[in-house]
């Protein structure tokens, strides 16, 4: 009796194959939706509009004529509606197409306009009738092309087609990951990480640099093929009738142009730099053990040692329907100086990241959305150019999405105890550099002065100002709309209006505020100010370096990093807590301040006791 074929593939493959599956349908769904959308609105009305162009025009006259509205909850739409009779080659004909835009909408004063204009044309005598010499029992009043419909199916057909597309290509990599990453973890968790289920590995991880210029390539090639056959129809036309509102579709391939610009300059810096594939060791990484690797690089020297990251990521989506919001907690991260070794062919650059082992796995279950982990390489890359010979310094940012497991594999290739020691001072240095750009420290005789300037985080203060303004002017033009309608209006309005403006008091407090803080001897003095006119002043004894810390205040994710911002915070001996100095952006850089402020202190009271 043959043996029953049994599916050895683990569970998890099969999840994340579903998952793969409802993200392909998902994107199929926005394409046909998108593309449905251009055809029924657009696509059909330019074959009408390109079909009557060789229509003959005869005399008509009215039977009927009725602008007609559809009433909704919150907007009324418009469509006119006709009869009309006329005579072609000797016969009589009725016809009931208005226009070759077809359906009601409110999308401009169309309707309206044509309304009154066949209104006066009847009673001129001037109706004219186009008819079809093929099939003369089809005729219509009006062959206006509108630019206002081509604008709105453009916008939203190619906003639902480049959406589709992001995620068949995000179905795409997750269908060719899913299977490596499960056979790779199952192999891991029954101590069996054979060859088979190494081998996609082994040839190295392309950065994710490389995915996201095709993916502005096609999004905007999408923009340029479907919005440049729209334009050319409809602009001649446009511009005899001086309808300068239709200008506007050229927003789609000037966004398609932009898409693709931009798409070349990456693909031409990728190309220009190399592919820089990384490779796992161990393989895979493991919490609990140690996650690293390295990559080559054979067009460039590093300008210095360039900084690695590990990350691990938590991405979901949270909310239903237009509400959806996507989030990225950090769930871990971590930061070393890379390791360069000289090649035959350039360099090579390694790291190794003993990793704590309660964090999660890539792909874990039991956590909404997925898990990753990522390492990233940032630095100055010096590169001798085709043009002269010319060298020329270029930022090098790269990451690869890795497969992490569980388990206790550590890298085949370990630093040197030199070379940990090497990669402490350059961590500390490195710390200490970021702490005295961002906090101007004085040493001056037996006193230290720490300023934390104003204005230090412009990103932040441009990041809330602007969606304060929006919160707050909203705010208040509900507040308007409230005097006149009243109803629920009084609810929203001043809510907008206090969230706003709350948002644009802080990015204000966050970018005038700064403090001085002297410490002279073991006297403390503080001085807080806005836009440089006096708040208050502290002051407070320290008797021992012991009584400074670093307490966490906000952290802020920008991309796939978290960075933390820290004070440097006094506890004296009445109990009372002195900021001493705020807003440093990176734990490591806060410690190495305070460091510095303790040697001071330190130096000082060695003296006093000499």
């Amino acid at each position: 009796m043959p043996k029953q074929k049994t599916d050895q593939r683990p569970a998890t493959y099969f999840r994340l194959r579903g998952k793969v599956r409802v993200t392909y349908l998902l994107g199929i769904i926005f394409v046909l939706v998108g593309l449905t959308a251009m055809v029924s609105m657009s696509g059909m009305t330019l074959l009408r509009w390109l079909d009557s162009q060789q229509w003959t025009p005869v005399a008509a006259r009215l039977e009927t004529l009725k602008l007609d509205t559809r009433r909704g909850e919150d907007n009324d739409s418009y469509y006119v509606i006709s009869r009309y009779h006329y005579q072609f080659g000797g016969r009589r004909y009725t016809g009931s197409e208005t226009s070759i835009n077809r359906g009601y909408d409110n999308l401009d004063d169309f309707w309206h306009a044509l309304y009154s204009r066949l209104e006066r044309q009847q009673a001129a005598g001037t109706l004219q009738a186009w008819v079809n010499p093929q099939n003369p029992s089809q005729a219509v009043l009006d062959r206006t092309l509108r630019g206002s419909v081509l604008l709105f199916s453009g916008i939203f057909g190619l906003l639902f087609i480049a959406f589709g597309a992001a995620v068949l290509w995000t179905g795409r990599r997750g269908q060719s990951k899913s299977r490596r990453y499960a056979a790779l973890m199952a192999g891991l968790s029954e101590g069996q990480v054979d060859e088979a289920s190494t081998r996609p590995f082994r040839q190295g991880i392309r950065s994710q640099s490389r995915g996201l210029y095709w993916l502005m390539l096609i999004i905007g090639a999408v923009f340029l093929l479907i919005s440049l056959p729209i334009l050319v129809a409809v602009l001649p036309d446009a511009l005899r009738a001086q309808d300068y509102k239709t200008l506007l579709i050229l927003i789609f391939p000037l966004i398609g142009l932009a898409l693709m610009v931009s798409g070349l300059r990456s693909r031409s810096r990728y190309r220009r730099i190399g592919e820089t594939r990384f490779f796992c060791d161990p393989l895979p990484g493991c919490v609990g053990g140690q996650v690293g690797g390295f990559f080559d690089v054979t067009s460039g020297q590093f300008v210095g040692r360039p900084q690695m990251y590990i990350c691990c990521v938590h991405t979901y989506t949270s909310g239903s329907s237009k509400n959806r919001t996507t989030h990225r907690d950090i769930l871990f991260q971590d930061s070393m100086p890379a390791v360069t070794e000289t090649t035959a062919s350039g360099q090579r650059l390694r790291v190794v990241f003993d990793v704590p082992g309660k964090l999660p796995v890539s792909d874990q279950q039991g956590y909404r959305g997925t898990i990753s982990w990522e390492i990233q390489c940032e630095g100055r890359l010096a590169i001798t150019t085709a043009v002269a010979g010319r060298r020329e310094e270029t930022d090098f940012k790269r990451s690869w999405e890795i497969p992490v497991g569980r388990g206790s594999l550590v890298s085949g290739w370990q630093p040197s105890e030199a070379q940990k020691r090497q990669d402490r001072a350059d961590k500390q240095a490195r710390a200490a550099a970021d702490a005295g750009q961002q906090i101007a420290a004085h040493v001056s005789g037996d006193a230290i002065n720490l300023d934390s300037l104003a204005g230090r985080h412009a990103r932040i203060t441009w990041t809330m100002l602007p969606t304060g303004l929006v919160f707050a002017g909203t705010g208040v033009f509900l507040l308007n709309l409230a005097l006149r309608e009243g109803g629920e209006l009084w609810v929203i309005g001043p809510v907008f209006t206090l969230l706003g403006s709350t948002l644009v008091l802080f990015a204000l407090y966050w970018a005038g505020r700064s403090l001085n803080c002297q410490i002279r001897g073991r006297d403390v003095r503080v001085v807080r100010s806005l836009f440089g006119k006096a708040l208050y002043r502290r002051e407070a004894r320290i008797e021992s370096p012991q009584q400074l810390s670093v307490r966490s205040g906000m952290t802020v994710n920008s991309g796939n990093r978290q960075t933390e911002y820290c004070r440097l915070q006094l506890h004296s001996s009445s109990g009372k807590k002195l900021t001493l100095a705020e807003g440093i952006a990176g734990r490591d850089a806060a410690e190495a301040l305070r460091q510095q402020v303790v040697d001071q202190l330190t130096r000082d009271l060695d003296a006093e006791l000499t």
